[in-house]
């Protein structure tokens, strides 16, 4: 994602281009870590990287299996050292529905049959 951070206190346009990463970048990497990490004891602490805005930073957040897994559950946001800001606000992604889903949430449409059923008066 590219920024464009203008001067006004400038009379001319002067124009400068900031890229900044995006937040889900490092969160997509940080859960790919965790599935990795079944070998690693659960409380034994593993380096998964600050998912914050800059470009360059590739500071470790040292957390165990079991301390990243209840992050995750309880939707703490974006995995951020002091004074890190992210890209992008918090928000749970809901996975895409699939054709089962999508069918179970519909409401079921019943035919009448034929046998039995009442004549129509006209």
């Amino acid at each position: 994602m590219e920024a464009q951070l203008v001067d006004s206190a400038r009379s001319g346009s002067q124009v400068a281009t900031v890229t900044r990463r995006e937040s889900r970048l490092m969160h997509t990497v940080n859960s790919n870590l965790r599935q990795r990490s079944e070998a690693v004891d659960s409380s034994e602490s593993i380096a998964f990287f600050c998912e914050c805005q800059s470009p360059s930073c590739y500071s470790p957040v040292w957390l165990s299996v079991v301390d990243f897994d209840a992050a995750v559950a309880r939707d703490a946001g974006w995995l951020l050292l002091a004074g890190h800001l992210p890209s992008a606000l918090w928000h749970r992604r809901e996975p895409l529905p699939t054709r089962r889903t999508a069918r179970s949430t519909r409401p079921v449409r019943r035919r009448p049959s034929a046998i039995g059923a009442e004549p129509v008066k006209l």
